[in-house]
């Protein structure tokens, strides 16, 4: 899964910026020119592109010889774009949303099971609250849905949906540059197209019995001007499902993916 972790950056004062004050006044709470308290909101939108190196491995041992998922592993590289924006307000609490999708890329290798000429797509949304406890130090937790298009000619799909929690931290660097590390363990349930002997299609439930999924990664952040900040990033994911659900019934099988991806961001207003 590629919409881990959404670790927004240290935002700061600039274009952003929309302060609302508020009062009370015999227990009713009013807008008020006043500064008796004050909420500073920051919307900070970005752009992303970079790369993706993903990794699926399918195992499955079923005796019923008419499912047709034979053990294969195939990898694809593609380009990503990602755009998002980040709510935070007082740079204490944040609201992180954000959507990624990528090109039609071929497999690297032909996979048995796959149409030789066919491509993969990857697309997802994700959404992340969290908050600054202490200078970079940041927690967050969040939601996402994705779906990577296997097989375009037969159209197998694997869509995926779950919910993840994280840590995140940032060490200044020189004046203007912050190194952030930042990791997340999370469940995930999804959804993969089959083909049967006959021709016909299939979806089985793919699950786990616990914590199945993981990611971290490494980001150089820096400004470009006063403001526009940049943001390249490294980041590995794995993801595990290892209960295959049909037709009410429980069958052994295997889907690992690993997903190596390389990013550039453009924000404005951050840092």
């Amino acid at each position: 899964m590629f919409c881990q972790t959404a670790t927004p950056p240290n935002t700061g004062h600039g274009a952003g910026r929309r302060r609302i004050c508020l009062s009370t006044l015999g227990g009713l709470l009013i807008l008020s020119p006043l500064n008796t308290f004050a909420l500073d909101l920051d919307f900070v939108p970005r752009v992303s592109l970079g790369a993706a190196h993903s990794d699926i491995h399918l195992s499955q041992k079923w005796a019923d010889p008419d499912i047709n998922i034979p053990d294969t592993r195939f990898e694809t590289t593609f380009a990503l774009a990602d755009l998002g924006i980040t709510l935070s307000a007082n740079q204490r609490l944040f609201i992180d949303l954000g959507a990624k999708l990528s090109n039609d890329s071929n497999h690297l290798q032909d996979r048995p099971g796959f149409a030789p000429d066919s491509k993969t797509r990857y697309q997802g949304q994700n959404i992340a609250v969290g908050i600054r406890l202490y200078q970079g130090l940041r927690l967050f937790a969040g939601g996402f849905n994705e779906e990577t298009m296997l097989d375009s000619v037969n159209r197998r799909n694997l869509r995926y949906q779950g919910g993840y929690i994280g840590v995140g931290n940032g060490f200044s660097v020189g004046k203007s540059s912050v190194i952030s590390l930042h990791g997340a363990l999370g469940y995930s349930e999804g959804r993969i197209g089959v083909m049967l002997a006959d021709g016909s299609g299939l979806d089985v439930d793919l699950r786990s019995r616990g914590i199945n999924s993981f990611s971290a990664g490494i980001a150089w952040n820096g400004r470009i001007s006063t403001n526009v900040s940049y943001s390249l990033s490294l980041d590995n994911l794995h993801n595990r499902l290892d209960d295959w659900r049909m037709n009410g019934q429980s069958y052994p099988g295997t889907l690992s993916q690993d997903v190596t991806l390389l990013r550039l961001t453009l924000r404005e207003n951050s840092l």
